[in-house]
């Protein structure tokens, strides 16, 4: 059974679809097609080859030294200590910094680069964010912008538009460009957030920053690497990459705490039903541990105690029910409150918590470290759950919106095919493969190709099929037991 078949059983079990409504669906299960790709096919399909053993002239070798700051380079090496990051470059260790070069923090996201006039840069800026070299330091999706813009304009090329793009300005790039005769120009490398339930203000992503500190680490026992394929054996620069993306999840992960307990707040002023609380609070537990166990295999890679600091406080999105308790509950405004619930849930939940846990299933393929693989296995059981939670909010909704269902379900509906048809452009021209692909997947990480063949697969196969799903069915009862 293919891996989408078995999470969809799971998700629908959980959520209260009947399983026959696949046949109805088959034109949305069918696998996303996509131009043809010119570049080599990275062998993810074959059984990876056991990690080999330093003999002893390596064991006694030097760390590999640091001669160029572009990560791009062979051999590129980041820095140990965040203290030794040069000024104006990126912050390997997590998103408190502007990247100015190419880096690998989103290799499990779309990524990419995009020049383009200070006027344009500023359509996607983020308001009141001081500016460099003219230019936004930082932009973020806009919706309401993309909506009015000839997307394949030529100056739109190399730029996404998904509702999860955020970026910023390389400053290296744009001084190099400028230097060779464009002056009227801005460049910014930009991501695609795509790991589990983001907390979002706006469009733009909130993460705690980083700091030293060991608080929010699991035991080192719970996450230690086997005796008999110690650390040391990793090639350091994919050890780098390892640490690196474990503590963006880590980061992610305990922003997500926040983003459940705002959900909280939000459904509560929605008169939501206690069945539903109580899923979001227990979810938000889960991610308590999937953070601390993150942040512990990310000291583990590189051997540095990270912890997260202060997180900015958010207030809830939405009015609710008691702020329009003079309205008639048919009114625009309630309407709109159901929609942006609805909204906000789907995006945050229905897709990240989907593609996270497909992600992850597919990590575990040819993951072959115990404590990583643990790990994978528990996210996938806890992110399954919280996917089938936010679908089940979904249902909700459109039950209790009155009135306003067919709206919402409308909104929903544009929502959803403007981001997947996002998630297909991005496989139209796939990343090369990337040389350590399976090196990553020995330790449970999916390098590029594989994370955007995965978000491509979760939307056609899952996420599609089950908002059609819900669309046409009515249900009633719900099966949370598909995922214990």
């Amino acid at each position: 059974m293919r891996d989408t078949d078995l999470l969809r059983h799971r998700l629908w079990v959980q959520i209260g679809l009947p399983l026959a409504t696949v046949a109805l669906l088959s034109a949305c299960d069918e696998p996303a097609k996509v131009k043809p790709v010119k570049v080599e096919t990275a062998n993810t399909g074959a059984t990876p080859e056991p990690t080999k053993q330093p003999d002893d002239a390596a064991k006694k070798a030097p760390a590999v030294a640091r001669t160029t700051t572009d990560s791009a380079s062979p051999g590129y090496v980041p820095p140990a200590r965040i203290q030794d990051i040069p000024e104006g470059e990126f912050d390997y260790f997590g998103p408190a910094r502007d990247p100015f070069t190419e880096h690998e923090e989103e290799d499990g996201c779309p990524a990419g680069d995009w020049c383009g006039t200070p006027e344009n840069a500023r359509k996607f800026a983020i308001e009141h964010m001081p500016e460099q070299l003219g230019c936004p330091s930082k932009i973020i999706a806009q919706p309401q912008v993309t909506n009015s813009l000839n997307k394949k304009d030529k100056q739109w090329d190399g730029l996404s538009f998904h509702p999860m793009m955020q970026g910023r300005l390389m400053t290296s790039v744009t001084t190099e460009k400028r230097e060779a005769g464009q002056k009227d120009i801005c460049c910014y490398h930009w991501f695609e957030y795509c790991s589990g339930r983001p907390l979002l203000d706006g469009d733009d992503m909130i993460v705690a920053e980083l700091r030293e500190g060991s608080s929010w680490s699991c035991d080192p026992a719970k996450v230690a690497a086997p005796d008999d394929r110690p650390d040391s054996a990793i090639d350091p620069s994919v050890r780098a990459r390892l640490a690196q993306l474990w503590v963006d999840d880590a980061l992610m992960e305990h922003a997500a705490i926040a983003a459940f307990e705002r959900a909280t707040l939000e459904l509560m002023a929605m008169a939501a039903p206690p069945s539903l609380l109580g899923e979001v609070q227990a979810a938000a537990s889960d991610e308590v541990e999937h953070a601390m166990h993150c942040f512990g295999l990310a000291a583990r890679f590189s051997g540095l105690d990270r912890e997260p600091g202060p997180l900015a406080s958010l207030e809830p999105r939405v009015r609710g029910l008691a702020a329009l308790a003079d309205h008639d509950p048919d009114s625009a405004e309630v309407g709109a409150d159901w929609i942006r619930l609805a909204i906000d849930t789907f995006v945050e939940g229905c897709v990240g918590e989907t593609i996270a846990t497909l992600v992850a299933r597919r990590a575990q393929r040819h993951c072959q470290d115990p404590a990583t693989l643990a790990l994978l296995e528990q996210i996938v059981e806890d992110e399954g759950r919280h996917a089938g939670l936010a679908w089940q909010t979904i249902q909700w909704i459109t039950e209790a919106s009155g009135k306003h269902s067919d709206v919402v379900l409308e909104a929903l509906e544009h929502q959803a095919h403007a981001m997947a048809e996002e998630a297909e452009r991005a496989c139209e021209q796939l990343p090369p493969a990337d040389p350590h692909a399976a090196a990553l997947g020995r330790y449970g990480r999916c390098d590029r190709r594989t994370e955007l063949l995965a978000r491509r697969d979760a939307w056609s196969q899952l996420i599609l099929p089950t908002l059609a799903a819900i669309a046409q069915t009515d249900t009633s009862e719900q099966g949370p037991e598909a995922w214990t």
